[in-house]
């Protein structure tokens, strides 16, 4: 599987109008660490990637795997719709819960990637305990 980080940084920093500077003190890093980031020179830890993922509203899967300059996927999406192929329930037409669902879903993903990070950093304390338990 092709990971596309340094791309979709890069890409995802450019639409949003943001500099390497900008991004880095957001970040709390030099502008330097996000030049090789971009150059994949070196790689972000799974919290700054969580924390980018956020940034850009975005889920870590999608910033990782797919690529964000390729917006073919999207054509089918950018269709209008006609007014009478539109589902009305209580005011919310299928565009809102599409969204809303799509949000839900990254949101989802965020909370997975979330327990990840306090999972491995919980079985790290255990073995620094243990360690330290023997000294």
């Amino acid at each position: 599987m092709k990971i596309f980080f340094a791309e979709n940084l890069k890409y995802l920093r450019k639409v949003n109008g943001f500099t390497q500077e900008s991004l880095a003190m957001y970040m709390n890093k030099k502008h330097s660490t996000i030049g090789n980031w971009e150059k994949r020179n070196s790689k972000p830890n799974i919290e700054e990637l969580s924390t980018l993922a956020t940034y850009f509203k975005i889920d870590v899967n999608t910033i990782l795997f797919k690529d964000l300059s390729d917006t073919s996927h999207l054509s089918g999406m950018l269709q209008e719709q006609k007014p009478e192929s539109r589902n009305h329930l209580n005011g919310d037409d299928v565009e809102s819960r599409s969204y809303m669902a799509k949000l839900i879903e990254s949101l989802e993903m965020n909370i997975q990637t979330l327990q990840q990070v306090v999972a491995a950093k919980t079985s790290e304390l255990e073995s620094y305990k243990q360690k330290t338990a023997v000294i």
